[in-house]
């Protein structure tokens, strides 16, 4: 991914497709117990500060200017959605270390590899 900033990085630099992309955000949506909980952890990991506001967008589906309607988010849009990006980049990732993968390709699985130092 290169020196690009979380803000710049999108679906692509993560290797992941939009059709990718539409089947993670379903699972988000639909998550229980134990998926819930990772993708807690995910968007922890992303942004700890911003970890609630990516959890309920995720989960519910709305977006920046509608969570914004309801309660002050501390960061911009742009910024908001390069870390929702990375939110659901992780999200796969840690589903797969934890063999509940709701998408696996060849590529992602070796871009998931160099993210936790497998090889």
């Amino acid at each position: 991914m290169g020196n690009v900033g979380t803000r710049d990085t999108y679906f692509n630099g993560y290797g992941l497709t939009y059709n990718e992309v539409k089947k993670i955000e379903d699972k988000c949506k639909n998550a229980k117990g134990r998926e819930l909980e990772l993708l807690l952890l995910a968007a922890e990991s992303a942004y700890a500060e911003l970890a609630q506001y990516l959890f309920f967008s995720l989960t519910s589906g709305l977006g920046y200017d509608n969570i914004s309607k309801i309660c002050n988010i501390p960061i911009g849009r742009k910024d908001f959605y390069g870390y929702r990006r990375k939110t659901i980049y992780l999200y796969n990732s840690y589903m797969i270390l934890e063999g509940h993968a709701i998408l696996l390709n060849l590529a992602l699985l070796e871009n998931v590899m160099d993210v936790i130092q497998i090889r």
